[in-house]
Protein backbone atom coordinates (compact mmCIF):
# COMPACT_ATOMS: atom_id res chain seq x y z
CA UNK A 1 0.00 0.00 0.00
CA UNK A 2 3.11 2.62 0.58
CA UNK A 3 3.36 2.49 -3.19
CA UNK A 4 -0.36 3.45 -3.30
CA UNK A 5 -0.50 6.29 -0.88
CA UNK A 6 2.57 7.56 -2.36
CA UNK A 7 1.19 7.91 -5.91
CA UNK A 8 -2.47 9.57 -3.64
CA UNK A 9 0.55 11.88 -2.17
CA UNK A 10 1.33 12.93 -5.73
CA UNK A 11 -2.07 13.81 -6.56
CA UNK A 12 -1.94 10.74 -9.52
CA UNK A 13 -5.13 9.23 -8.65
CA UNK A 14 -5.58 7.41 -11.86
CA UNK A 15 -2.57 5.97 -11.03
CA UNK A 16 -3.12 4.71 -7.59
CA UNK A 17 -6.18 3.12 -8.81
CA UNK A 18 -4.26 1.29 -11.85
CA UNK A 19 -2.20 -0.19 -8.95
CA UNK A 20 -5.11 -1.07 -6.67
CA UNK A 21 -6.83 -3.04 -9.05
CA UNK A 22 -3.82 -5.33 -9.86
CA UNK A 23 -2.79 -5.62 -6.05
CA UNK A 24 -5.92 -4.63 -3.35
CA UNK A 25 -9.13 -5.15 -5.51
CA UNK A 26 -11.08 -4.51 -2.63
CA UNK A 27 -9.49 -1.00 -2.11
CA UNK A 28 -9.80 -0.58 -5.71
CA UNK A 29 -13.90 -0.57 -5.49
CA UNK A 30 -14.06 1.65 -2.63
CA UNK A 31 -12.03 4.29 -4.02
CA UNK A 32 -13.90 3.60 -7.40
CA UNK A 33 -17.00 4.46 -5.53
CA UNK A 34 -15.77 7.22 -3.21
CA UNK A 35 -14.77 9.43 -6.11
CA UNK A 36 -18.12 8.66 -8.36
CA UNK A 37 -16.22 6.48 -10.95
CA UNK A 38 -19.71 4.25 -10.94
CA UNK A 39 -19.33 3.28 -14.58
CA UNK A 40 -15.89 2.03 -13.91
CA UNK A 41 -17.27 0.31 -10.64
CA UNK A 42 -19.86 -1.35 -12.19
CA UNK A 43 -18.13 -2.75 -15.55
CA UNK A 44 -15.64 -4.10 -12.57
CA UNK A 45 -17.78 -6.07 -10.79
CA UNK A 46 -19.72 -7.03 -13.57
CA UNK A 47 -16.53 -8.63 -15.05
CA UNK A 48 -14.76 -9.53 -12.07
CA UNK A 49 -17.82 -11.30 -10.19
CA UNK A 50 -17.31 -9.09 -6.97
CA UNK A 51 -20.74 -7.89 -7.27
CA UNK A 52 -21.81 -10.10 -3.69
CA UNK A 53 -18.91 -8.47 -2.03
CA UNK A 54 -19.19 -5.65 -2.98
CA UNK A 55 -22.95 -5.67 -1.67
CA UNK A 56 -22.30 -7.48 1.13
CA UNK A 57 -19.62 -4.71 2.48
CA UNK A 58 -22.23 -2.07 1.48
CA UNK A 59 -25.50 -3.41 2.59
CA UNK A 60 -26.42 -0.41 4.19
CA UNK A 61 -25.68 1.87 1.74
CA UNK A 62 -26.17 0.64 -2.13
CA UNK A 63 -26.15 -2.65 -4.05
CA UNK A 64 -24.61 -3.47 -7.28
CA UNK A 65 -28.26 -3.02 -9.35
CA UNK A 66 -29.16 0.35 -7.81
CA UNK A 67 -25.74 1.44 -9.54
CA UNK A 68 -26.50 -0.18 -12.88
CA UNK A 69 -29.81 1.48 -13.04
CA UNK A 70 -28.04 4.51 -11.90
CA UNK A 71 -25.84 4.71 -14.76
CA UNK A 72 -28.75 3.87 -17.06
CA UNK A 73 -31.01 7.51 -15.65
CA UNK A 74 -30.72 10.71 -17.47
CA UNK A 75 -28.24 12.67 -15.66
CA UNK A 76 -31.05 15.60 -15.15
CA UNK A 77 -33.59 12.97 -13.15
CA UNK A 78 -30.74 11.26 -10.74
CA UNK A 79 -30.61 13.77 -7.73
CA UNK A 80 -34.56 13.85 -7.62
CA UNK A 81 -35.25 10.05 -8.15
CA UNK A 82 -35.84 8.00 -4.90
CA UNK A 83 -34.83 4.99 -6.35
CA UNK A 84 -31.64 6.31 -5.55
CA UNK A 85 -31.89 7.72 -2.62
CA UNK A 86 -29.77 5.21 -0.37
CA UNK A 87 -26.80 6.13 -2.31
CA UNK A 88 -24.78 9.17 -0.32
CA UNK A 89 -25.18 12.41 -1.98
CA UNK A 90 -21.31 12.83 -2.10
CA UNK A 91 -20.82 10.09 -4.06
CA UNK A 92 -24.30 11.46 -6.82
CA UNK A 93 -22.30 14.74 -7.11
CA UNK A 94 -18.88 13.16 -8.02
CA UNK A 95 -20.38 10.80 -10.48
CA UNK A 96 -22.35 14.28 -12.02
CA UNK A 97 -19.29 16.07 -11.98
CA UNK A 98 -17.42 13.23 -13.68
CA UNK A 99 -20.26 12.40 -16.60
CA UNK A 100 -20.34 16.49 -17.06
CA UNK A 101 -16.35 16.68 -17.61
CA UNK A 102 -16.59 13.05 -20.19
CA UNK A 103 -19.04 14.87 -21.79
CA UNK A 104 -17.43 18.07 -22.09
CA UNK A 105 -20.37 20.16 -20.51
CA UNK A 106 -19.16 20.96 -17.47
CA UNK A 107 -19.47 24.58 -16.76
CA UNK A 108 -16.95 27.18 -14.62
CA UNK A 109 -20.65 28.44 -12.51
CA UNK A 110 -21.25 24.69 -11.87
CA UNK A 111 -17.46 23.93 -10.95
CA UNK A 112 -17.24 27.32 -8.96
CA UNK A 113 -20.22 25.97 -6.76
CA UNK A 114 -19.08 23.08 -6.32
CA UNK A 115 -15.91 24.01 -5.18
CA UNK A 116 -18.04 26.39 -2.92
CA UNK A 117 -19.78 23.23 -1.52
CA UNK A 118 -16.46 21.47 -0.92
CA UNK A 119 -14.08 24.18 0.86
CA UNK A 120 -17.34 24.60 3.26
CA UNK A 121 -18.52 20.95 3.68
CA UNK A 122 -14.56 19.49 3.80
CA UNK A 123 -15.27 16.76 6.32
CA UNK A 124 -17.90 15.22 4.35
CA UNK A 125 -15.83 13.94 2.09
CA UNK A 126 -12.75 11.69 1.93
CA UNK A 127 -9.48 13.19 1.05
CA UNK A 128 -8.90 10.60 -2.09
CA UNK A 129 -12.16 11.79 -3.77
CA UNK A 130 -11.13 15.90 -3.37
CA UNK A 131 -7.94 14.88 -4.39
CA UNK A 132 -9.12 13.37 -7.89
CA UNK A 133 -12.65 15.69 -8.62
CA UNK A 134 -10.26 18.74 -8.01
CA UNK A 135 -7.51 17.25 -10.41
CA UNK A 136 -9.90 16.23 -13.25
CA UNK A 137 -11.71 19.80 -12.97
CA UNK A 138 -8.43 21.87 -13.16
CA UNK A 139 -6.99 19.59 -16.06
CA UNK A 140 -10.59 19.44 -17.65
CA UNK A 141 -10.79 23.65 -18.12
CA UNK A 142 -7.12 23.72 -18.43
CA UNK A 143 -7.42 21.18 -22.02
CA UNK A 144 -9.95 23.90 -23.20
CA UNK A 145 -8.24 26.96 -22.23
CA UNK A 146 -10.41 27.90 -20.16
CA UNK A 147 -8.67 30.27 -17.79
CA UNK A 148 -11.20 32.34 -16.73
CA UNK A 149 -12.24 29.23 -14.09
CA UNK A 150 -8.68 29.91 -12.98
CA UNK A 151 -9.17 33.29 -12.09
CA UNK A 152 -12.70 32.88 -11.06
CA UNK A 153 -11.88 30.02 -8.44
CA UNK A 154 -8.28 31.28 -6.99
CA UNK A 155 -9.79 31.59 -3.57
CA UNK A 156 -11.03 27.92 -3.42
CA UNK A 157 -7.72 26.45 -5.65
CA UNK A 158 -5.27 29.14 -2.61
CA UNK A 159 -7.22 26.87 -0.04
CA UNK A 160 -7.41 23.48 -1.30
CA UNK A 161 -3.11 23.37 -2.01
CA UNK A 162 -2.42 25.48 0.39
CA UNK A 163 -4.48 24.95 3.59
CA UNK A 164 -6.09 21.72 3.24
CA UNK A 165 -3.59 19.41 1.47
CA UNK A 166 -0.24 22.00 2.18
CA UNK A 167 1.98 18.87 3.13
CA UNK A 168 1.06 16.25 -0.16
CA UNK A 169 3.76 16.88 -2.98
CA UNK A 170 0.95 17.07 -5.32
CA UNK A 171 -0.16 19.94 -3.93
CA UNK A 172 3.26 21.94 -4.69
CA UNK A 173 3.07 20.28 -8.28
CA UNK A 174 -0.39 21.96 -8.93
CA UNK A 175 0.42 24.91 -7.35
CA UNK A 176 3.03 25.65 -9.54
CA UNK A 177 0.62 24.91 -12.16
CA UNK A 178 -1.84 26.64 -11.09
CA UNK A 179 0.57 30.07 -10.53
CA UNK A 180 1.97 29.49 -14.30
CA UNK A 181 -1.55 29.92 -15.78
CA UNK A 182 -2.62 32.28 -13.47
CA UNK A 183 0.07 34.70 -14.22
CA UNK A 184 0.27 34.04 -17.78
CA UNK A 185 -3.57 34.14 -18.60
CA UNK A 186 -5.63 35.67 -15.79
CA UNK A 187 -3.35 38.74 -14.71
CA UNK A 188 -2.24 40.23 -17.34
CA UNK A 189 -5.77 42.91 -16.77
CA UNK A 190 -5.39 43.14 -13.25
CA UNK A 191 -4.52 46.37 -11.39
CA UNK A 192 -3.98 45.51 -7.79
CA UNK A 193 -4.10 48.28 -4.84
CA UNK A 194 -2.26 47.98 -1.91
CA UNK A 195 -3.85 49.71 1.41
CA UNK A 196 -1.33 50.93 4.20
CA UNK A 197 -3.57 51.75 7.06
CA UNK A 198 -2.90 52.70 10.80
CA UNK A 199 0.07 53.93 12.86
CA UNK A 200 3.72 53.59 11.61
CA UNK A 201 5.59 52.34 14.90
CA UNK A 202 9.07 50.99 15.16
CA UNK A 203 11.11 50.12 12.30
CA UNK A 204 8.30 50.81 9.56
CA UNK A 205 10.39 51.37 6.84
CA UNK A 206 11.48 47.64 6.47
CA UNK A 207 7.82 46.94 6.27
CA UNK A 208 7.37 49.68 3.97
CA UNK A 209 10.20 48.33 1.82
CA UNK A 210 8.54 44.63 1.59
CA UNK A 211 5.24 46.13 0.54
CA UNK A 212 7.21 48.30 -2.24
CA UNK A 213 8.96 45.21 -3.22
CA UNK A 214 5.94 43.39 -3.18
CA UNK A 215 4.09 46.13 -5.37
CA UNK A 216 6.71 46.22 -8.09
CA UNK A 217 6.60 42.51 -8.29
CA UNK A 218 3.12 42.28 -9.21
CA UNK A 219 2.51 45.83 -10.69
CA UNK A 220 0.57 47.15 -7.71
CA UNK A 221 0.07 50.34 -6.35
CA UNK A 222 0.07 51.71 -2.76
CA UNK A 223 -1.48 53.72 -0.69
CA UNK A 224 -1.16 55.25 2.36
CA UNK A 225 -3.31 56.49 5.06
CA UNK A 226 -1.51 56.88 8.44
CA UNK A 227 -0.53 59.95 11.23
CA UNK A 228 1.51 62.65 10.51
CA UNK A 229 3.76 60.63 12.83
CA UNK A 230 5.94 57.94 13.39
CA UNK A 231 4.90 56.24 17.21
CA UNK A 232 8.46 55.12 18.60
CA UNK A 233 7.29 54.45 21.85
CA UNK A 234 3.54 53.87 22.24
CA UNK A 235 3.34 54.67 25.52
CA UNK A 236 0.93 51.97 28.17
CA UNK A 237 -1.66 51.66 25.09
CA UNK A 238 -4.47 50.64 24.99
CA UNK A 239 -5.80 46.87 25.68
CA UNK A 240 -8.40 48.05 28.19
CA UNK A 241 -6.00 49.63 31.08
CA UNK A 242 -4.18 46.10 30.85
CA UNK A 243 -1.40 47.13 30.10
CA UNK A 244 1.24 44.46 32.17
CA UNK A 245 -0.24 41.68 29.81
CA UNK A 246 0.18 44.03 26.93
CA UNK A 247 3.66 45.52 27.56
CA UNK A 248 5.34 43.60 30.36
CA UNK A 249 4.01 39.89 29.68
CA UNK A 250 7.13 38.16 31.02
CA UNK A 251 6.34 39.56 34.15
CA UNK A 252 2.71 39.53 34.75
CA UNK A 253 2.47 36.78 36.67
CA UNK A 254 4.35 38.67 39.54
CA UNK A 255 2.89 42.33 39.35
CA UNK A 256 1.41 43.01 42.23
CA UNK A 257 -2.55 43.09 41.97
CA UNK A 258 -2.95 46.93 43.10
CA UNK A 259 -0.78 48.04 40.19
CA UNK A 260 -2.05 45.48 37.55
CA UNK A 261 -4.00 47.69 35.34
CA UNK A 262 -3.23 51.06 34.22
CA UNK A 263 -5.55 52.98 36.47
CA UNK A 264 -4.27 51.75 39.69
CA UNK A 265 -1.03 52.42 38.55
CA UNK A 266 -2.07 56.05 38.16
CA UNK A 267 -3.37 55.71 41.58
CA UNK A 268 -0.47 54.78 43.34
CA UNK A 269 2.39 55.87 41.30
CA UNK A 270 1.08 58.77 39.45
CA UNK A 271 4.25 60.38 38.57
CA UNK A 272 5.74 56.83 37.13
CA UNK A 273 2.38 56.79 35.39
CA UNK A 274 2.75 59.56 33.54
CA UNK A 275 6.49 58.39 32.43
CA UNK A 276 5.54 55.45 31.18
CA UNK A 277 2.83 56.57 29.63
CA UNK A 278 3.90 59.65 27.39
CA UNK A 279 4.19 58.86 23.62
CA UNK A 280 7.45 59.37 22.08
CA UNK A 281 7.32 60.05 18.39
CA UNK A 282 8.66 61.59 15.48
CA UNK A 283 7.18 63.94 12.71
CA UNK A 284 5.98 62.37 9.41
CA UNK A 285 5.53 64.12 6.31
CA UNK A 286 3.98 62.76 2.78
CA UNK A 287 7.02 63.74 0.86
CA UNK A 288 8.75 60.84 2.70
CA UNK A 289 6.26 58.92 0.81
CA UNK A 290 5.93 60.24 -2.85
CA UNK A 291 9.31 60.40 -3.60
CA UNK A 292 8.92 56.62 -4.45
CA UNK A 293 5.75 57.94 -6.59
CA UNK A 294 6.67 55.38 -9.38
CA UNK A 295 4.74 52.62 -6.62
CA UNK A 296 3.29 54.86 -3.41
CA UNK A 297 0.15 56.86 -5.50
CA UNK A 298 -1.17 59.05 -2.57
CA UNK A 299 -0.35 59.03 1.22
CA UNK A 300 -3.07 61.00 3.81
CA UNK A 301 -1.36 61.57 7.09
CA UNK A 302 -3.92 63.17 9.78
CA UNK A 303 -2.94 64.43 12.97
CA UNK A 304 -4.38 62.24 15.60
CA UNK A 305 -5.34 64.83 18.44
CA UNK A 306 -6.81 66.87 15.94
CA UNK A 307 -8.82 63.45 14.62
CA UNK A 308 -9.76 62.51 18.22
CA UNK A 309 -11.10 66.16 19.02
CA UNK A 310 -13.15 65.97 15.76
CA UNK A 311 -14.87 62.90 16.71
CA UNK A 312 -15.46 63.98 20.03
CA UNK A 313 -16.75 67.12 18.76
CA UNK A 314 -19.56 65.32 16.19
CA UNK A 315 -20.26 62.80 18.91
CA UNK A 316 -20.42 64.37 22.29
CA UNK A 317 -24.17 64.25 22.70
CA UNK A 318 -23.73 60.26 22.29
CA UNK A 319 -21.14 60.46 25.07
CA UNK A 320 -22.85 60.00 28.70
CA UNK A 321 -22.02 60.10 32.18
CA UNK A 322 -17.90 59.17 31.13
CA UNK A 323 -15.80 59.53 33.71
CA UNK A 324 -12.40 61.23 33.07
CA UNK A 325 -10.82 57.49 33.94
CA UNK A 326 -13.04 56.23 31.17
CA UNK A 327 -12.24 59.05 28.97
CA UNK A 328 -7.81 58.65 29.64
CA UNK A 329 -7.94 54.88 29.82
CA UNK A 330 -10.52 53.36 28.07
CA UNK A 331 -11.90 55.83 25.59
CA UNK A 332 -11.49 53.69 22.41
CA UNK A 333 -13.18 50.63 23.67
CA UNK A 334 -16.22 52.70 25.30
CA UNK A 335 -16.52 55.06 22.65
CA UNK A 336 -16.77 51.82 20.10
CA UNK A 337 -19.77 50.76 22.01
CA UNK A 338 -21.61 53.95 22.71
CA UNK A 339 -21.25 55.44 18.97
CA UNK A 340 -21.15 52.50 16.64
Amino acid sequence: MKEIYSLIDNFDIWSALELCQEKHPVYYQNMLFECGLLNELVSYLHNSNLKHQFEKENMEVVDYNILKNLIKSKISSITNNNIFSKIPKEIIEFYIINYKINNKILSIDEAIKFLDNIRINFDKYSRNSIIFIFVEMFEYFESLNEWNYFARARSNINHILKVRFVNNIGSQIYYKKFSQIYNSYCSKDIKVAIMIVGAFRGHYKHCLRAAMNLAEYINGDIFISSWDKVFCYPGLGGAGGNYVDRNFASIKNNCPDFINNKAKLRQHFPNVFAVLNQEYNESLNKNQFLKYNSIIKDAILENDEDFQRDIVDRYINKIKNITKDQLDNHFDVYFTNVCK
